[in-house]
């Protein structure tokens, strides 16, 4: 059922999207990778290669006095557990331009009834903000159990209490992380502006 859900997701996208698409975009995996990038439900979840982008992730949008987290995970354990592939697992332009069969994965390829389980790929970057964030990729199986409980000998989390809500601010604003940092378009551009204008703000009320 979710499958034949997914698929038809994916078609209407792509009917209705395709003018819109780049070039990068006009491929298997590039059109699921649109549908990720304007948060239309997709198996990815997105994970990045950085560290000081995943702090920044992990207080996009935390008030000073809530905890957060991070998580870290072994994608080459992942993988070598869940496929017997040991290594990240390249999407390439096309479905069958990879290292193993990804077909069942792909919405336009959903007739194999076998059980999808979770692995960590390699994408192709289709867009700027994917560069920026050093993205990488989980391909979702089929279970409805979170990856840290599915998989808890891969992935580790970190818990940032209240406490580290300032240092990681002032951490971030050390090595100039900003919102434009890791959305390099308008949208960023636009958040990093008011961001620095409410600190500024902030700041002449204290004075």
């Amino acid at each position: 059922m979710m499958r034949d859900a997914y698929k038809s997701l994916y078609r209407k996208y792509k009917a209705r999207a395709w003018h819109l698409l780049t070039i990068q975009e006009m491929s298997d995996w590039g059109v699921i990778f649109s549908m990720q990038h304007h948060n239309v439900p997709t198996r990815l979840l997105d994970w990045t290669e950085s560290f000081i982008c995943a702090l920044y992730f992990a207080n996009f949008g935390r008030d000073s006095s809530d905890a957060a987290a991070i998580y870290l995970l072994s994608p080459e354990g992942l993988n070598a557990a869940t496929v017997k592939h040991r290594g990240l697992i390249a999407l390439g332009e096309d479905i069958g331009e990879a290292n193993i069969d990804l077909a069942p994965y792909h919405p336009s390829c959903l007739t194999d009834s076998r059980p999808l389980h979770t692995i960590a790929v390699s994408p192709i970057f289709t867009n700027p903000r994917m560069v920026a964030q050093q993205s990488a990729f989980t391909l979702s199986g089929d279970s409805f159990v979170s990856l840290d409980e599915s998989y808890c000998k891969f992935i580790m989390k970190i818990i940032l209490p209240p406490s580290t809500y300032n240092d990681s601010r002032q951490f971030l604003d050390l090595v100039g992380v900003g919102h434009f940092s890791y959305f390099p378009d308008f949208q960023g551009l636009r958040a990093e502006l008011i961001s620095e204008m409410d600190r500024e703000v902030e700041t002449a009320k204290e004075e």
